[in-house]
């Protein structure tokens, strides 16, 4: 199992992170931030399929054909935390060097997006002090949240690809005298 969840998982890190730097190239920078959020989930989806494929072939190749839900799960959750550390550190190199004032562009963005919506001067003072909080964290916590914006995604199609993937030992047939 292990060649398996590394070799997906190695390929579904790559996507996701050359993915990320393809769209933050390709997607003006002053577009809308739900723009943004749907490619950059639509991102995750296309390079966590690398799940469904790494216990594909596990099912297949390794164990005969067959499968559990449970240790399909695993594969899946195996590839999605590899996946997932990948991206954190495909992130942090990228926004380190492309976007050295990303919470200062995230704060502007969202401020900007509520005064558009009519949001309250109360709601505006309280998301600029959560974006001030943002940009002093720790980079633990940030490396944390930054996990946390993939790895759930990993759990919901591994869980979905053990489902579909599974298939249980065949029934012993008797033999025909």
């Amino acid at each position: 199992m292990r060649n398996i969840v590394l070799k997906f998982g190695i390929g579904a890190g790559v996507i996701v992170s050359v993915l990320m730097v393809v769209i933050f190239l390709l997607v003006p920078q002053d577009s809308d931030l739900a723009h943004s959020y749907v490619l950059g989930y639509a991102n995750m989806l296309i390079a966590l399929s690398m799940v469904f494929f790494a216990i594909k072939t596990y099912r297949d190749d390794y164990l005969g054909g067959t499968i559990t839900w449970g240790r399909g799960f695993l594969v899946g959750f195996y590839v999605s935390i590899i996946a997932s550390i990948l991206y954190v550190i495909g992130w942090k190199i990228f926004s380190s060097i492309a976007m050295p004032d990303f919470w200062d562009q995230y704060a502007k963005h969202t401020i900007e997006a509520m005064k558009k919506n009519g949001a309250s001067q109360t709601a505006i003072l309280e998301a600029t002090k959560q974006m001030d909080m943002y940009k002093h964290m720790s980079p633990l916590k940030e490396w944390g949240m930054v996990f946390l914006e993939i790895f759930p995604v990993g759990i919901v199609i591994s869980a979905i690809s053990a489902l579909i993937l599974r298939r249980k030992q065949p029934a012993v047939q008797p033999a025909v005298a």
